[in-house]
């Protein structure tokens, strides 16, 4: 999320202060359906996880309701999709690489029998892959392309202020010609999938953990990162999207 409180069992979060007021008002908004669980072991709390669900119409639906110019009410309630957003993911530092983050999102994605596509930013690669493995078949398989089509209409329509106003970046969202984007600066071809969300953090763990996947041969999908940004991630829901 935009303030990289994002964490899976694999890394340390770096750490961004909130208010209790701007907590509620950025992770827990009051026009969306807000969710929270945890792991406690031996009594102790270990991990949490909170996420955040609205609306949103698929980019099959936009130009369906285009072509047809449909304004009917009951129309616009069919159309809608759910989203399932992971605001903010921790686990304490030694309790991981136990799989507990990734245990705490299959809980959320569970209590979501109506969500359509599942949803993170986050200046972390592990708490990407914990996403990956916890609402997919892991990082290695997600669909750039549902990304791509997806990434605009679901943050668009988000009611928390920094996932709304961030800016895409990367290749999927851009069209070159002459090794320049569509805004007329250069493009960066090491740039996949990435929300601009103006949180500066230090990056030097997510970049080691960067290295230490390609030291391992692993394919990373969602490519570079840099200041202020965050990795963007969307994941379909097995089944319920049309290619």
């Amino acid at each position: 999320m935009g303030h990289s409180s994002n964490e899976s069992d694999e890394a340390p979060k770096p750490r961004v202060k909130l208010s209790k007021s701007r907590f509620r008002n950025e992770l827990l908004p009051s026009n969306a359906t807000c969710s929270y669980t945890r792991v406690i072991v031996d009594g102790i709390l270990v991990g949490h996880a909170f996420a955040c669900r609205w609306k949103y119409r698929d980019i099959d639906e936009e130009d369906h309701r285009s072509d047809h110019n449909v304004d009917n009410d009951n129309d616009s309630i069919e159309a809608e999709k759910t989203v399932c957003w992971v605001t903010q993911l921790v686990v304490r530092r030694n309790y991981r690489r136990r799989g507990l983050a990734t245990g705490l999102l299959r809980i959320l994605r569970e209590n979501g029998e109506n969500d359509a596509a599942y949803g993170i930013a986050s200046s972390h690669p592990a708490a990407c892959m914990a996403a990956a493995r916890a609402f997919g078949d892991g990082i290695e398989s997600i669909d750039p392309n549902f990304i791509r089509l997806n990434s605009s209409l679901i943050l668009r329509a988000s009611p928390i202020r920094y996932i709304k106003t961030a800016r895409l970046h990367g290749s999927l969202f851009t069209t070159t010609t002459n090794g320049f984007n569509t805004t007329g600066t250069e493009s960066r071809t090491d740039l996949v999938s990435s929300a601009h969300t103006d949180f500066f953090v230090d990056h030097t763990e997510p970049l080691q953990v960067l290295e230490d996947l390609q030291g391992q041969g692993r394919h990373w999908p969602l490519g570079e990162l840099l200041d202020g940004h965050e990795f963007l991630l969307i994941i379909q829901q097995a089944g319920r999207y049309r290619a």
